[in-house]
């Protein structure tokens, strides 16, 4: 089952705002808009995006406390529980989206037990990759650093941000 144009934008304002790319998030925003969602569906996505985040933080802030001091036992945050088909998406694409390994395989655990398929996973992982590369191309312009690959594929950029 293919995304829909309001559901693949709905996840990438997640994805975007996951990344912490305000470009990215701006152009989402606006074409999320276009494609009909509503004020509701747009915070909804953005608290699971925003908890995905979160908890990647919290995950790594435990983890690398637990390498400096061994003896110190740290409890892990709990992933953030997709509700819905769109909240299960776009918390899968938020979670790539910060490279959090340990949640990834939770949420694709999850997307394995719900009605998701994977092409939808593949289609929002896809898009993922797309924006965090949109992202870091924001970030590099900033320091005026372009890598020679991003310079060939700058047809591309058209398309988002």
């Amino acid at each position: 089952m293919a995304l829909t144009l309001k559901e693949k934008e709905l996840v990438a304002v997640g994805i975007s705002v996951a990344a912490g790319c305000r470009p990215c998030t701006r152009y989402h925003l606006r074409a999320v808009r276009e494609a009909g969602a509503s004020q509701d569906e747009i915070r909804a996505g953005l608290r699971v995006a925003l908890q995905a985040r979160k908890s990647a933080a919290e995950r790594m802030e435990h983890w690398a406390l637990a390498l400096l001091d061994a003896d110190e036992q740290q409890t892990e945050a709990e992933p953030p529980a997709a509700v819905d088909r769109l909240e299960q998406l776009t918390g899968l694409g938020a979670t790539f989206s910060v490279n959090c390994s340990e949640s990834l395989r939770e949420q694709l655990e999850r997307a394995e037990k719900t009605q998701l398929d994977r092409d939808e996973i593949l289609e929002v992982v896809k898009l993922a990759v797309f924006i965090k590369q949109m992202a870091a191309s924001h970030v590099e312009k900033l320091v005026g650093w372009e890598p020679e690959e991003k310079q060939q594929s700058d047809s591309q950029s058209d398309r988002c941000c």
